[in-house]
């Protein structure tokens, strides 16, 4: 009686498509150049230096973005989707005032202090000397829709308090204000417990704010 040999097939792992790898390639490219941006600087960084770090021929690089500029917008857009995606989390997954305000803070303390919000600080600033006079109005869309999208974010979290629109706008540009300025300092000097205790504060005026806003409707 000849012996059967129990012969175990392993599943093929599934390919990406076309898009899939595509999107994967031009995220790898964004990643690069946060990276490139974040150690060396915006004037250090080259599409050669980023498809380089990127494993990737320059160009490929050229056919995702046409020019650094092009490249550098992507960023900037990417940062954008990365600090909206942190918020979203917020929203999601916190239902007390208390805890979205502590998921608020501490997801956008996390974005400021990454190397893409850094990179984009840096390439926002590189941008805007470029383009020397008519750098503040080239920059107006990009700038304009991020304020309109953390309005957006702002307003899901903490929308039900009865606080005027202006009073949440300056609340909000108080909160952003504080953090990156923070975040900024941060990068200087790393001091962890004033970091903590500073953003405990934060909370605590931002709750004082929140929750007197929310206790006056009840009167």
């Amino acid at each position: 009686m000849n012996d059967q040999v129990a012969v175990t097939t392993r599943a093929r792992p599934a390919r990406r498509t076309q898009a899939e790898r595509s999107a994967r390639t031009r995220k790898n490219i964004l990643v690069a150049t946060i990276n490139c941006v974040y150690e060396n600087g915006s004037g250090n960084t080259t599409l050669q230096r980023v498809a380089r770090d990127a494993g990737v021929t320059v160009g490929a690089v050229q056919h995702y973005f046409l020019s650094k500029t092009e490249l550098f917008l992507a960023v900037i857009d990417y940062g954008f989707g990365d600090l909206s995606q942190r918020m979203d989390r917020v929203v999601e997954k916190n239902s007390s005032l208390k805890e979205r305000i502590d998921g608020f803070v501490e997801q956008m303390w996390e974005h400021c202090i990454s190397p893409t919000y850094q990179a984009n600080i840096q390439i926002l600033r590189s941008l805007q000397i470029e383009k020397g006079d008519a750098g503040d109005n080239w920059l107006l869309t990009p700038l304009t829709q991020f304020t309109l999208r953390a309005r957006e974010i702002w307003m899901e979290t903490f929308g039900e308090t009865p606080l005027s629109e202006q009073e949440h706008q300056e609340l909000l540009h108080y909160v952003f204000a504080s953090i990156s300025g923070s975040a900024q300092l941060f990068q200087i000097s790393s001091q962890q417990s004033r970091i903590e205790s500073d953003l405990d504060l934060l909370k605590t005026l931002l709750r004082m704010k929140l929750e007197f806003g929310a206790a006056a409707a009840t009167h």
